[in-house]
């Protein structure tokens, strides 16, 4: 049988004209639909950009830029780059993945079977904190890059914590406070003000035996406030002190002064670690340590005293 199919050659004007309109109406369907919508490492890496255009911006403007972006422009620099710089490399990290084929697992033996205790001490929070948070000396942590992890960017409430027989911060500081309520009276507004304080630190760096702690605890502390907002009404209540935290890295809201930081959310916390070493014999971790104050918590500017002459000017202005 004769096959009646037709052809398509191509090199007539009016196979070309159709060739071209079939190839404008799939480019039309290509451009006309939604573009995909972006992951979240892309996401990531373009608030990364956003930010780092944004604080440029400020800078840019001179003496009429945002005091507080331009004054923390470093700080955010680094949280910007971080979000950008890690988005690449969990994205390259992804790629090399997925192009690796999956590798050949090899039949595990059976493991023995293990007789159980018939009665297992209670584990008390402190036993666990060290069971799990006891890595071998090979087990560094690492960054995305390979790098060691600096002490105090570690989350702190869950570090390796040397075995210790004294009570936990808690304890101490309950202690501190009972001593302070029966000397100042229970409704004390410094004394609420301390515990909130008190209970802010365990939070954010955990609660641990008061002679275990180090400067990377205290240093991690001062850290995490660089972006605690210095007005109660940008703390959520429904929020966690680190969802505040977090919250805050872009610092849109104040932070704290470096008075309160350093005179308020430090100071007792020192005072508190250090309140029964003297009668457990331990040593205040805290006492000699040395810290950075982040460049948002400005000093305070100290006020120099009237002259004699200016006080005499001022006395004829006012004549």
């Amino acid at each position: 049988m004769e096959d009646r199919t037709p052809t398509f050659s191509g090199e007539t004007s009016e196979e070309a004209l159709v060739e071209m309109r079939g190839w404008l109406k799939a480019y039309h369907s290509f451009i006309a639909g939604e573009a995909p919508r972006p992951s979240p490492e892309e996401e990531a890496s373009f608030e990364g950009m956003r930010g780092l255009v944004a604080i440029a911006r400020e800078i840019a403007k001179g003496s009429e830029g945002n005091p507080l972006i331009v004054d923390s422009a470093d700080i955010l620099k680094e949280k910007y780059v971080d979000k950008f710089m890690g988005t690449a490399t969990s994205a390259g990290a992804i790629k090399s993945a997925d192009a690796m084929p999956a590798p050949v697992m090899a039949p595990q033996a059976v493991a023995p079977a293990i007789e159980t205790p018939a009665a297992a001490a209670p584990q008390t929070m402190t036993d666990a904190r060290q069971g799990l948070s006891t890595p071998s000396p090979m087990q560094e942590p690492l960054d995305e890059h390979g790098q060691k992890i600096p002490a105090f960017k570690l989350d702190r409430r869950f570090v390796q914590c040397p075995a210790s027989t004294m009570p936990l911060f808690s304890e101490v500081s309950d202690d501190y406070l009972a001593a302070r309520a029966d000397a100042s009276g229970v409704k004390n507004k410094d004394l609420k003000t301390a515990r909130f304080r008190r209970d802010l630190f365990i939070e954010l760096i955990g609660d641990h035996p008061v002679d275990t702690y180090d400067g990377s605890d205290l240093q991690a502390y001062i850290s995490l406030l660089t972006f605690w907002p210095a007005s109660v009404a940008e703390r959520p209540k429904h929020l966690t002190a680190r969802e505040i935290i977090d919250r805050n890295r872009d610092l849109h809201a104040k932070p704290l002064a470096r008075k309160a930081l350093q005179e308020g959310y430090v100071s007792i916390v020192k005072t508190m670690i250090g309140y029964k070493a003297a009668t457990l014999g331990y040593n205040n971790p805290f006492t000699y340590v040395r810290v950075w104050w982040p460049n948002t918590a400005a000093p305070p500017v100290s006020a120099e005293p009237l002259s004699a002459e200016k006080i005499s000017a001022i006395f004829k202005v006012g004549v």
